[in-house]
């Protein structure tokens, strides 16, 4: 729960910079092969051919060969409003092992509740909740027009990835 209202908190910063792509920040759970969890937060990014420049850092590009031109800039942009909406909420940041770049089918119990597509918000839920502390943090930063677009998450198998993702017709 913290992590979703973080993410809610951390997209009304994002999108203050002005990407055009579509991201999502979806909190994660995973049991692992030793009956322990993993919880982070996956990231999906979805870059536009002209997004905004954000860091000159040398691994600035890092993550585009994979997810496309941008991205990278992309995730430090919400990696540092993430970081903010712990520092403003003055809680701590949890600690996250690494960045790696993982699978959909690695992941197990994803939550896509909301993503940032260029200056919009789209709530992803299925079934609307609203008690969702998610709605007044939109409306308390004059956020009034949210899409409803329902999703939930899928994974496809290994072998059909190429043709679902058009490389093969």
């Amino acid at each position: 729960q913290v992590q979703h209202l973080m993410i809610m908190e951390a997209y009304l910063q994002y999108l203050k910079i002005g990407f055009k792509g579509a991201y999502l920040a979806s909190p994660y759970l995973k049991q692992k092969g030793n009956g322990l969890w993993e919880s982070g937060v996956a990231h999906f990014i979805f870059p536009s051919e002209q997004e905004p420049g954000y860091s000159n850092a040398s691994f600035s590009k890092a993550y585009d060969k994979k997810f496309g031109d941008g991205a990278t800039n992309m995730f430090l942009a919400f990696m540092e409003s993430y970081k903010q909406a712990f520092i403003e909420a003055k809680m701590r940041m949890p600690h996250y092992l690494g960045f790696d770049v993982r699978t959909r089918s690695d992941i197990q119990n994803l939550a896509m509740y909301f993503m940032a597509f260029g200056s919009d918000i789209l709530c992803l839920r299925a079934n609307l909740r609203e008690k969702d502390v998610a709605w007044q943090i939109l409306a308390k930063s004059g956020i009034n027009k949210v899409y409803h677009l329902p999703a939930v998450p899928m994974t496809i198998n290994e072998l059909d990835l190429d043709i679902a993702k058009g490389r093969i017709q």
